[in-house]
């Protein structure tokens, strides 16, 4: 269990980036998502997958693992890519996106 005190100034982004801090993000589920897509008005699943992932990475982050991979060392891209692909699954259960989820698993294929 985790508990995040606060006075209403985090984002959902922020406390997506506490749980991945405090090694908790293998336990987000459905249900949790569901209470954070209302609280915070995530209006579909794209944007929703964006807040997961920025839970762990920034877009200069991201860049990075890209550069790395150009110049040889692929383990950072695949680390990202795997985590992506979680937020993706998790992101497309949440809004019933099971088209988005079976594609994702195709282009991993």
């Amino acid at each position: 269990t985790l508990s995040i005190s606060h006075d209403g100034r985090l984002s959902a982004s922020d406390i997506i980036k506490n749980i991945v801090e405090k090694g908790m993000f293998a336990h987000i589920d459905v249900a949790f998502l569901k209470c954070l897509v209302s609280l915070f008005s995530i209006p579909d699943y794209d944007t929703l997958a964006a807040v997961l992932i920025s839970g762990r990475y920034t877009y200069p982050e991201e860049l990075s693992c890209h550069r790395k991979a150009l110049l040889g060392d692929m383990q950072p891209l695949t680390e990202l890519n795997a985590y992506v692909e979680q937020c993706k699954i998790l992101a497309a259960q949440c809004f019933g996106n099971a088209d988005t989820a079976d594609n994702t698993e195709a282009n991993n294929e």
